[in-house]
Parts: structure tokens; sequence; C-alpha cells
């Protein structure tokens, strides 16, 4: 053994495998012991490959997960290979099998820590390709560890090596023959459905203390894993559940797509018979005689009544779980086409959980970037005061819908609940329900009595109109000028499909004020189209909270204050999950002048979005509305700490620094907001009316020829223009832009009563005509 490889002092050889030998070292650097593995010569034979395989190394030791073996190092001494791990502690599965079958009770915690480890590195696009019971530690403590997670993967892809006849008869170099997968074995594309496969092996093992397949020739082997099935696990161990061992044959599928597909799922179905869902040992596989029906019924009940004790006891130890993030669901579909549908699903489980009395759940746009970051629950407690986390996958093979979900104590990353539903499409809606039933009985909250009437009342849906609605709302949610035409497509092709659908006309009313509020269509258009949109989907469905926001939202660009504020609040109160609603009306409480109702409204959007960036800006812009200038300042601070490039965060907080007359500081914001969106007429107007008002008249007036040209090319808000004019203090000129942003019903002349750029005009006679034109005197 050599004494040292690079700065890494060896100490002693504790394991060797295919892929080479294993040493405890010791890193002085950072003063700990490490494992150092050590590959077999001419490994990694060119500098191509060794790069390859660095590269493929260092992304594998990104992953974090407490279930999975860290990778620290990659080095190359001497033309020596060599990877640093972490050295856990413990024993591995190979030496526990050795002593025989475990419980049942082992296999399943030990199975689900598995799956876990293996859906938190699936869902990087990392796939092991290597799992077999020498590549899993059991520590001290009891916790599992994956070791070499992906380095079979990685080496692979480093030399190109393939799976031939003459590896398996050499132990293979791209798996373990015993744990290899069928299409591993036939040299095929694999995908995380092969760890799935190797998950089901290694659970076939630990069940029974055999493994599936038990031939000696490494070719006779690898045509049982291609062609045979593997002996029951009943029928070598007798007492293991129905449950179990449908789990494990499940698993060992000689078809990908009849195995479970995805690791979450695998472990929702563990843990659900870890709870003791029907599927458990107490229902025997053949059917016995009458009396002892009654003697097994009487013990079942028994046995129930002491897990029921048992898991409520356990509940009432439980913290308390009052604020839940939904994860995006995943989408085991091969079709990535197919992710509006998951998305669609994702929000419609927010909906539903939002219904549930004392929970507060977050939105799906503050958590999805979690999920694409790769983080695990504690950090959403750690980051969003997440108590808990609901996760899970969808699967739709034509009209069949299969969800798979499970309830983590955020804190701890500790599983409370899993399930699983499969419905026909039509029916999904009576799916979601029963999530959220479920769910709100978990947390031992109650879904408010006239939510749970919402939710009766739901009738099946044409599956057709369904899927047109949620590609709609996948569109609607981008908001370009595209997206939003194609949202109005399917909204449409929806209602085609099933003219009662009330959800599709929510749909149309929703597109067609996008459209609005991004200036693609006038307020007369938008006017026609909305409202006969909304009223028809209340007139179906009058508890679509969707469709209130939508005639509020119109009634706010129409200046219909008292309306706009009782459909707010009626949307609120269909849906406290909903969060648009709270955003909207918040800005409808600035603009009448209700400035601390306005902020409190918007804290509790952003309660449920957190980082939200528009909701946090916002919060900002009702602040100033307030005079609130320091904290208005604060927020957009707070703002750019989320994203250093959101203009609008600039731009209000511009506006707050010319307030408290520091005008050098107000001109760097608006120029850091004009940076980012060069031309933008709004920051023109606003870098306009400060120089007027500093007295910069030549620098006003450039700003004026400006926008004047870029009203040549597109229109121009006139209340921009008037608000250039105020800066430099002619009064005429700003009233008379002002008058034509009334008739031209621009969207910024709502803020008339608070806007404070506007306060050397706010006592002119026009000025206030104009503000009781609009309803705000």
């Amino acid at each position: 053994m050599r004494p040292q490889l690079g700065p890494y002092h060896l100490i002693e050889e504790i394991g060797a495998g295919g892929m080479g030998v294993v040493y405890r070292a010791h890193d002085p650097r950072l003063q700990r012991d490490v494992a150092i593995k050590v590959l077999p010569p001419g490994t990694l034979a060119d500098p191509v490959a060794r790069k390859r395989f660095r590269n493929e190394a260092l992304a594998i030791s990104k992953l974090n997960h407490p279930g999975i073996s860290t990778v620290h190092d990659v080095g190359s001494d001497e033309g020596t290979d060599y990877l640093v791990m972490e050295l856990v502690p413990g024993v591995s599965l190979d030496k526990k099998v050795q002593g025989g079958a475990s419980s049942e009770r082992d296999v399943l915690d030990l199975g689900a820590q598995m799956a876990l480890a293996l859906a938190a590195a699936h869902e990087q696009h990392i796939i092991h390709r290597d799992l077999k019971p020498g590549n899993l530690r059991l520590t001290p403590d009891g916790r599992l560890k994956m070791l070499d997670f992906g380095l079979a993967r990685s080496l692979e892809a480093a030399t190109g090596l393939t799976t031939t006849a003459a590896d398996l008869e050499s132990d293979g170099v791209a798996g373990t023959l015993p744990y290899m997968s069928p299409e591993q074995l036939r040299n095929e594309q694999v995908d995380q459905r092969t760890d799935i496969w190797a998950a089901g092996a290694v659970l076939y093992e630990l069940a029974t203390g055999t493994r599936p397949f038990g031939a000696t020739s490494a070719v006779a082997l690898a045509g049982d894993i291609l062609h045979k099935p593997p002996t029951t696990p009943r029928a070598l161990r007798g007492d293991l559940s129905p449950g179990l061992e449908s789990i494990v044959l499940r698993c060992l599928e000689k078809e990908p797509g009849r195995r479970y597909q995805s690791a979450r799922e695998l472990a929702a179905a563990l843990t659900a018979l870890t709870a003791g869902t029907p599927s458990s040992a107490m229902f025997a596989a053949r059917r016995p005689r009458t009396a002892l029906v009654a003697v097994a019924l009487v013990a079942a009940a028994a046995g129930l009544g002491v897990w029921w004790a048992l898991q409520s006891r356990a509940r009432e130890a439980r913290p308390a779980i009052r604020t839940v993030a939904v994860m995006p669901l995943q989408n085991l579909s091969a079709d990535p086409d197919q992710d509006y549908f998951a998305e669609g699903l994702t929000d419609a489980l927010v909906t539903d959980l939002s219904r549930i009395e004392g929970l507060r759940v977050l939105a799906r746009g503050s958590v999805a970037r979690y999920r694409e970051e790769g983080k695990v629950p504690s950090d959403l407690a750690r980051d969003l005061g997440v108590d808990a986390v609901v996760d899970g996958t969808v699967l739709r093979e034509g009209n069949q819908v299969r969800i798979s979900t499970q309830l983590v104590l955020a804190a701890t990353n500790t599983n409370l609940w899993a399930q699983s539903y499969q419905r026909d499409l039509k029916d999904v809606l009576g799916l979601q329900r029963d999530v959220a039933q479920a769910i709100a009985e978990e947390v031992r909250l109650q879904i408010a009595p006239e939510h749970q009437q919402v939710l009766a009342r739901r009738q099946p849906v044409d599956p057709a109109a369904y899927d047109a609605y949620l590609r709609g709302r996948h569109f609607w949610n981008k908001r370009g000028l595209e997206d939003l035409r194609k949202a109005v497509a399917y909204f449409e092709e929806a209602i085609t499909r099933d003219p009662t659908y009330a959800s599709a006309y929510s749909g149309v009313a929703d597109a067609y004020i996008s459209l609005y509020d991004y200036g693609y269509l006038s307020a007369a258009d938008v006017a026609a189209k909305v409202r006969p949109a909304a009223r028809k989907a209340l007139e179906l469905d009058d508890s679509l909270a969707e469709a209130h926001n939508s005639l509020a939202h119109l009634a706010l660009h129409d200046w219909e204050w008292d309306l706009a504020e009782a459909e707010f609040k009626r949307a609120i109160a269909l849906d406290r999950g909903y969060v648009p609603a709270y955003h909207w009306y918040a800005l409808c409480l600035t603009a009448i002048g209700r400035t601390d109702d306005a902020i409190a409204v918007m804290q509790q959007a952003r309660e449920l979005d957190p980082l939200s960036l528009r909701i946090n800006a916002d919060l900002g812009m009702a602040l100033l509305a307030g005079k609130r200038y320091d904290e208005a300042i604060a927020q957009e601070e707070k703002t750019l700490e989320l994203d250093p490039n959101f203009r609008v965060a600039y731009w209000i907080r511009g506006m707050a620094y010319q307030q408290k007359h520091l005008v050098d500081e107000a001109e760097a914001s608006y120029r850091e907001a004009l940076k980012r969106s060069p031309g933008n007429p709004n920051y023109l107007a606003a870098l306009g009316n400060l120089y007027g008002a500093a007295g910069r008249k030549a620098d006003a007036h450039a700003i004026l020829d400006q926008m004047h040209a870029l009203n040549q090319k597109r229109a121009v808000s006139p209340f921009f223009f008037a608000l250039v004019y105020a800066g430099l203090g002619a009064k005429e000129e700003a009233l008379a832009w002002l008058e034509r942003s009334y008739q031209e019903r621009s969207g910024s002349i709502r803020y008339l009563k608070v806007e404070p750029r506007l306060d050397n005009v706010r006592s002119e006679p026009r000025f206030l005509e104009l503000m009781e034109k609009v309803g705000l005197r």
C-alpha cells in the first residue's frame, strides 16, 4: 500500500470491488478521515476520459442528501486515479444479509430510506447503475447511507465502456450482475427505473435472505434475469405480507414501464405499508374457514386498535403543522410535453389544501425553485418557516391518472404519511379532493364546512376539456403575448368541448385581462370580453375564486371601487391561497388611499408567495404610498437581494429616494432600472420628473424629446408625459396630459390619489375634477 495519494495519508484498506480498492485515509488540510477509492490501473487511459470522469464526479459531489455519501474530491497521482469520499461508519448491507432475512419492519424502513436517497439524486438527473447491498451502509444510529452514487454511471460515460458477454463472465463493468436490470444486460438506454430494479433486488434479499436470481454461471444468471420471473418472496418466507411482496415484485418487472416510475413512488408505497394500509400482513392469501375468519377479524380489529392508538400518540407528540409547501409534482411521463399536466395538478392541490381551516399553503412559484435547486424540506423550514412539505409524482397514461403523494415533516425530513391514488381522468377533481381530505386529517385540521360543500359538488369533467384547460393555464402563467394568445385558444377549445365547464370561462376572462394589463388590448375590447366570460363562469359555478377575481380586476380598471373590493373579498373567502386576489386587492386599496390596509393585505400575499419579486416590490409601493419612505427603501433592498436584476425594485426605490430629496440616489436607482429595460417610458418619465423637480430643465426636456420619439414607434401612456411636465412645474401641460390619460383609460390614472409626484397640481380644480371622474373623491 502506498503511504500517500496527493495530500491524503492512507491508513488502511477497508474494502475492494470491481471499481477499485477503498482505503481509510486522513486529510491533513481539513483534519478529517475520509474514504479513498483507488481506481484500477488504466481505467482512465487518456486525458479526455479523465476530464469527463472528473466533470461527472464533480456533478455528483453537489448532491446534498443525508442518505447519500458525499464525494469530496477527484485526483490523480503518478498515474493513479482516485476519488475522495465521505467516510461512513457502520456495516454494509451485504454483511447484514449474510446473517439472514431481516424483519419486515426493517425491510420497509431501510427500503424507504434507500428510495428517498435515490429520489434526491434522480431529481438531479443522476442514476446509480450499481446499486447493491455492498454499496449501502447502515450507520450505528440506524441511518442508511448510499455509497458510490452515480460513479458507475460516470465511469461508463468517461470510458465509453459497454457490457459484453465477456464482461458478464468477469462480473461486468456497468454494474454488478446479480443486481443489473434487463435493459442494462441488453445494453439499452437506461433511466431511473434501472435503479428501481436494483432497489427491488436489494429489498428481495433483505426480505428473504437470498437473491432473486441464484444461478452461479454468469451467462445463466443473465439469462434468468432477462427471461425468468423470480420466485415469489412469500414462497421463501411465508410470514411476509402480501403488500411487501407486491412492492418487491413490481420493482422486478422485466419491462421498465411496469415498475414504479420513480423512487418517490416506491418510497410512498413502502411508507404507506409501514403505516398499516390494507395491503398489510393481516390479510391472508387464502380464504380461511368461517370460524377462523371470526378469530382473524377480532385479532385484526385488536391490531388495528393498537396501531391506531400508537398512530394517535405519534400525532399528538408531533409539532403542530400550520404552514405547508407543495413541491411541484413530478411528471413521470416520458414526454416532457406533459409537464403542463403536472403543473396544473400542483396548482389544484395548492387550491384544495388552502381550504383547510388554519393552514397556510405557500404558492407554487416560491416553492418551485427549491425543487429546481435540489433542496430538501429542512431548507424550506429554515428559509420560509415551513412546517411540512407535500411532495409527489403524477403519471398520466391515456385517461388514467396516478398521483403518489407524501407528507414530510420539514424540520427533520421525516415522512409522516404517504399514499397513491389512481382514477380515470374524468374523476380527477374527486382525486384532488381525496388527497386534500387525507392531508387535512393527517395535520389534524378540518376543511371548512362551506369548502366541504364546494368539494362535494364537484362533477366529473370531460377529459379533453380538462386537458385543454390545463394547457391554457400553463400558457397563461407564462404571460408573453403569444403565450396569452395560446391560452385563449386552449380555453376556448375547452369551452367548445364542454360548454358547461365553468373554469374554462374563468380562464378566458383571466387571459383577456392579462392581455389588457400588458398593453395588448384596449379597455373597450377587454371589457367586452372579460365581463361576459367571468359572468358565465359564475353563472355555472359561483364558487370559482378566479372568476370573482377577474370581475374585481375589471372593476378596478373601470374605477368601480366598491364592486372591486367586494369581488376581491369574495375571491379570497373562496380560496384563501389564491395569491392574485390578495395582490390585486392590495393594489386596489393602495389606489383608494387605504394604505395601512393595503400594506397588511400585501403582506398576506407575501406570506403565501414569499419569493415573488413583484409582490415584494409592490409591498414597497404600498409603503411608498403611505409615505413610509425608509421602509419602502428597505423593502426594495430586500427584493433586490432576491434578484439584483429586478428593475421594478430599482424604480420604486428611486421614487422613495426622491421623496426624501436624495436626488443623486434617486437618479442612480432610476438609471439602474433603465439599464435593465432601456427605453422603458415609465422609467424615463421617472427620471424626467426628477430632473424637472431638481431644476435640471434641459435634462427634463431631453427626456421629453426621447418620449415623443418613442411615441412615434409605440404608444406611450399620456400619464408618463404628465409626470415630466409636473416635475417641470408646467401645470397646464401636466393637467392636459392627465386629461388625455383619463380619456384613454390609462392604467396609471387610478393612482391619482396617492401619486406623490403630482402633489404640485393636486389642489388645481381640473385635478379635483379628474379625481371625481375616477371615483377617488
